[in-house]
């Protein structure tokens, strides 16, 4: 999951009349309407999410260009609710914007139909469209316990380990249900997802940092004299390397950003636990030598 800031212009074809005969149409068949994505997975709006969520799926970050569609999913299901059968779903969201999310096969399977909440459900359209969006009053009172990119602080309800797992942080209050619900119910350490983002650490350590670092290691055994003078230039660009790795591996289009944001926050408990000690110091020299690049966002 990845923070993402949704314009809030829909696109064009959300506004046009066939849409709003749509929705006029939901609203008097409420879950017994045939929702067409034809409209709200229209090409502009697919085109749309694929652009915000960097072509990759909302809740798990896999980016499946080379696989599997993404799919124009709801965040809030339009149809009947699984957490409560007596709920028809929220039938009149089926072509709002800011209902829309997109979400790979697996964690779309998995949220199916569910919407659990810890507040006060809302069972039928507002009077007032404006609170049919996202973060309107009514909704926010729902109390989701699905965390929604586009409206929660996603990397503060989450962090990893080196093996890849996912797990809920306990905030101040003891209570971290929503980080749970969301990893439970999305699947968020399904197996293949967590050997994905294991790979995506190795390759940066493996195949980026730790390979410098050995040059460098092999470099200051060779020249001692020279090694981090003003005038070793060796040295400079072996912190560049380093530093361009860590910027790749955490850009939004980045698998895994934020697994990945992780690890490098926390990079010296990522390291092979086998490093030697003048390895590790090595590579904190490195790490300590430029200044962190503040353009990622």
């Amino acid at each position: 999951m990845l923070p993402v800031e949704k314009p809030a212009h829909p696109p064009q074809k959300l506004t046009s009349p066939e849409v709003q005969h749509k929705c006029d149409e939901a609203l008097k068949e409420k879950n017994k309407h045939h929702f067409s994505n034809h409209y709200y997975a229209a090409p502009e709006v697919t085109t749309q999410l694929k652009a915000l969520y960097h072509s990759k799926c909302a809740f798990c970050e896999t980016n499946t260009a080379a696989g599997a569609a993404l799919q124009v999913d709801h965040y809030r299901p339009k149809k009947q609710l699984q957490d409560d059968p007596n709920h028809l779903g929220y039938y009149w969201l089926g072509y709002e914007w800011t209902n829309l999310i997109l979400a790979c096969q697996k964690c779309n399977r998995a949220k199916s139909n569910h919407f659990p909440i810890a507040g006060k459900r809302v069972w039928e359209p507002q009077a007032n469209p404006k609170e049919w969006k996202l973060q309107s009053t009514s909704f926010l009172a729902e109390q989701p316990l699905l965390l929604n990119p586009e409206y929660d602080a996603v990397a503060d309800y989450f962090e990893f380990n080196a093996n890849g797992e996912i797990h809920p942080v306990q905030h101040d209050s003891g209570s971290a249900t929503k980080s749970e619900t969301t990893i439970a119910l999305c699947n968020l350490n399904r197996e293949d997802l967590v050997i994905a983002r294991k790979t995506c650490l190795d390759n940066l350590l493996y195949r980026g940092i730790l390979p410098i670092l050995k040059l460098v290691q092999d470099y200051q055994q060779k020249f001692p004299d020279k090694f981090q003078s003003e005038e070793d230039n060796f040295w400079q660009e072996a912190c560049q390397i380093i530093q361009d790795h860590l910027f790749q591996s955490q850009t939004p289009e980045a698998p895994y950003t934020l697994f990945m944001r992780y690890a490098v926050s926390q990079l010296e408990d990522f390291i092979p636990i086998d490093l030697s000690p003048d390895r590790r110091r090595l590579l904190q020299d490195l790490l300590e030598a430029r200044e962190p690049d503040s353009s990622i966002e």
